[in-house]
């Protein structure tokens, strides 16, 4: 008798919780454990990326639950294989965190995305295998393919001066018909996005966690009108938890979304850094704010700068893909102005709590 293999367990109890083979192909299901899998095992994204991308997602989840040692020593995945299994739960645990995203998708809350999807943003392509294996999103979908899109990032602990600049640069970028994407972190990030919708803009913020734990929570309100008027979107399942590595995870595709990465911002080791260096790997424009030459807010900046990495941004005119692109209409100047100033005062309330969390 044949024992029954640890994909038939899994399509089994997902099975069970009203997501059969009817509801879910052999590709979907397998993205679906991957990612549930992948959210337990730090720094191994890129593993189950490279196995999709060799082997496809159904006979990459195969050859992690059941391939055994003679074939994974012939295919000379073994050490990846062996790193993913380590941290695997229960299949009914899986099943449960699977059926609950489902449960989202079905009640209209949340879209999910696949590489075969119509809107899945064609960008991430040059990720390669570091691509995201799926995407969940909450907004609209069709801003996904735009591609006058600039990523605005900075540190959270911004002063006075990083804010002013962030509003003033996001509202030029809208009125420029461009679309802001960041994480949505207070700080430079909160800024830019304020100025994105005061302008009318459709932004997209990228979430280091689930689309159920939106974070930071201070910014609950914002990112609820950014997925009302742009889309919010996460490779993490819905329930998950933002952690570190998942904020780096989360560079790399604000990094790809965009034709451009300014840091208006940031310290030395500031993920907005990194960001940058992830816009740089992906042959993007990358463009920093000089700031004081006393202000260790602006350090980064200017280390990006100092080493080449960068290049310097003090008007949109100074972005190559902007400024190549000049179709606008110059009626909307004054009413975008004007909004981005409005929203700017009433963010200045609450900007002293998000320099300060």
């Amino acid at each position: 008798m044949t024992a029954t293999s640890n994909v038939d367990l899994l399509a089994q109890a997902v099975t069970a919780k009203g997501f059969g083979p009817d509801q879910l192909d052999d590709d979907t299901f397998a993205r679906l454990v991957l990612t549930t899998i992948n959210g337990t095992t730090n720094g191994h994204d890129g593993d189950v990326g490279r196995l999709v991308a060799d082997h496809g997602a159904a006979e990459a989840l195969r050859l992690i639950v059941d391939g055994d040692d003679d074939e994974l020593e012939a295919k000379n995945i073994r050490p990846i294989v062996d790193a993913l299994r380590t941290p695997i739960r229960s299949a009914d645990a899986i099943a449960n965190t699977i059926a609950g995203a489902l449960h989202m998708r079905d009640a209209g809350a949340i879209e999910l995305l696949t590489p075969e999807h119509e809107n899945w943003p064609r960008a991430l392509s040059d990720l390669r295998s570091a691509a995201p294996l799926m995407l969940w999103a909450r907004g609209d979908l069709e801003v996904l393919n735009n591609w006058r899109t600039t990523c605005v990032v900075g540190a959270r602990a911004a002063t006075g001066y990083g804010e002013h600049v962030a509003m003033e640069l996001s509202s030029d970028l809208t009125f420029r018909d461009q679309i802001i994407v960041n994480g949505g972190a207070y700080g430079i990030e909160g800024m830019a996005l304020r100025g994105s919708l005061a302008g009318g803009g459709t932004p997209i913020a990228v979430m280091a966690g689930g689309l159920n734990r939106l974070y930071p929570t201070g910014h609950e309100a914002l990112l609820t009108r950014v997925a009302d008027k742009g889309v919010l979107l996460s490779e993490q399942m819905p329930d998950a938890p933002p952690t570190r590595w998942r904020f780096q995870q989360a560079n790399r595709m604000k990094a790809a979304l965009a034709h451009s990465t300014i840091v208006v911002e940031a310290g030395v080791r500031s993920g907005a850094v990194q960001a940058a260096l992830q816009a740089q790997l992906l042959g993007r424009f990358v463009g920093a704010v000089p700031g004081p030459i006393t202000s260790a807010a602006s350090a980064g900046c200017h280390q990006l700068l100092k080493d080449g990495t960068a290049h310097v941004v003090t008007a949109v005119n100074d972005i190559p893909a902007v400024a190549n692109d000049p179709s606008i209409d110059p009626m909307r100047r004054h009413d975008i102005t004007r909004a981005a100033t409005t929203e700017h005062e009433a963010a200045a309330q609450t900007a002293q709590h998000s320099r300060s969390v």
